[in-house]
């Protein structure tokens, strides 16, 4: 398991502006992700930050995303300029939101991916089902 060295961490996933999980503080800790659902016109953004490597962070995202499309939201974007590190069980519930949304459809459309991020997601062919696009600003011409 990866760690992430701070003197103080408290991380929470926040929906609508309230936490669903707050992480203990420690010198040494494992990295969880915090999440911050936002509008952007017709657009809903998911921004990510931290690391998707446990089961409980991808099934935090996993919730998330799939409260909106269930809701019937089908211009869904995951911000991932945040995300340090995305292990199998993040890589997951992105694969199958695409599903959800190319049902519907729509694409993924995930923005800001990190270099190292976006690699993983190669190696799995992730990148030839969703949309990677450079910045949120992007979303506008879709």
């Amino acid at each position: 398991m990866r760690t992430c060295r701070r003197s103080r961490v408290a991380a929470s996933c926040a929906f609508w502006g309230v936490p669903l999980g707050i992480v203990a503080t420690s010198s040494e800790i494992a990295c969880m992700a915090t999440l911050t659902l936002l509008h952007r016109g017709s657009w809903t953004v998911v921004r990510v930050a931290g690391e998707i490597q446990t089961f409980a962070d991808a099934a935090s995202l996993k919730a998330v995303l799939f409260e909106r499309i269930g809701r019937g939201e089908t211009r869904v974007a995951v911000d991932l300029s945040g995300v340090d590190y995305i292990g199998s069980s993040g890589i997951g519930v992105l694969a199958q939101a695409q599903l959800e949304l190319s049902r519907a459809g729509s694409s993924l459309v995930l923005v800001r991916a990190r270099h190292e991020v976006r690699h993983l997601l190669e190696i799995v062919n992730l990148d030839r089902l969703v949309v990677f696009l450079e910045s949120e600003a992007d979303l506008d011409r879709l």
